[in-house]
């Protein structure tokens, strides 16, 4: 009979939040005042060409933008609870593209964001939202861990395909409290399954809307909790991923972890019994 083995979060815990920001809008700067506040962490969702060009476009929009430099002072004063992830490098709509153009704008705005930041990118949120298998093809190629869609799930489960990504919500569903609420009263139950809250949203929205409120109201609900793991998209991916990628031996006795992440695991014993395991890089344990 075959082992069940679950994705423990660092530190044993069953839950992650996290969320994902589009645009690189100089509003992001509000938003970030109230995740160092509550303890929030997450991603902004940048276009490389956009900011290396901030400073005409900005003469013709209502939000602007960052250029160049406040990108990078942006992310680097704040590393400790970002990621700047790729968002196109000129916000196309990727299912009307060739794949060949499609591919180069997906390295091109990865090789642009790593050129300036001086870290690797490897996150990305589809300009629209919108994807076909073409462009999924061609975020593998290009070395993405995950891609991000606008469809919502208004549920908690870890990702199936990592580039077709779907948020729990987004912050202007009416049912985001409600979907809070369900979040934080989840138990530990069937084997302390993982779970994931996720939002997406542009940050130029509660400008637009006046509603500032919204997007604090959450993050007061669900900050500060012992039970949650917070991170950035890349974080929870590149986890999942080292999860996904443990090698069992044929008998589930031992398990041996091929990659560089620390995974926790939680392997179910008996009736109502679970045991925690932690596999460190390089390492195999034994299960049983």
């Amino acid at each position: 009979m075959g082992k069940i083995v679950h994705l423990k979060y660092p530190g044993g815990k069953s839950k992650a939040f996290t969320i994902s920001y589009d645009d690189g809008v100089k509003s992001d700067l509000q938003l970030l005042e109230l995740m160092r506040k509550y303890g929030i962490r997450g991603t902004f969702n940048v276009n490389s060409r956009r900011h290396s060009n901030a400073k005409q476009l900005n003469l013709n929009r209502k939000h602007p933008i960052f250029d160049s430099e406040e990108l990078y002072s942006f992310y680097h004063e704040n590393r400790d609870l970002i990621e700047i992830a790729a968002h196109g490098l000129t916000h196309g709509y990727y299912p009307y593209m060739a794949q060949d153009v499609a591919t180069w704008e997906v390295l091109s705005d990865r090789k642009n964001l790593e050129t300036l930041l001086g870290v690797q990118c490897r996150g990305f949120a589809y300009p629209y939202g919108q994807t076909d298998d073409k462009t999924v093809e061609a975020m593998k190629v290009c070395g993405f861990r995950y891609a991000r869609v606008v469809k919502r799930t208004h549920g908690f489960g870890i990702p199936e395909d990592p580039f077709r990504w779907e948020c729990t919500a987004k912050h202007t569903d009416p049912t985001l409290m409600e979907d809070a609420r369900k979040f934080v009263d989840l138990k530990d139950q069937y084997g302390k399954v993982p779970y994931l809250f996720s939002v997406w949203g542009h940050s130029y929205e509660f400008v637009d809307d006046d509603n500032w409120n919204v997007i604090e109201e959450l993050f007061s609900y669900i900050g500060g909790r012992d039970d949650v793991w917070y991170c950035t998209n890349i974080e929870y991916f590149e986890l999942l991923n080292a999860y996904r990628s443990l090698e069992y031996f044929a008998d589930q006795s031992k398990v041996y972890n091929p990659t560089a992440i620390p995974v926790e695991l939680s392997v179910f014993c008996g009736i109502k019994e679970w045991r925690a395991l932690k596999v460190l890089p390089g390492e195999t344990v034994d299960i049983d």
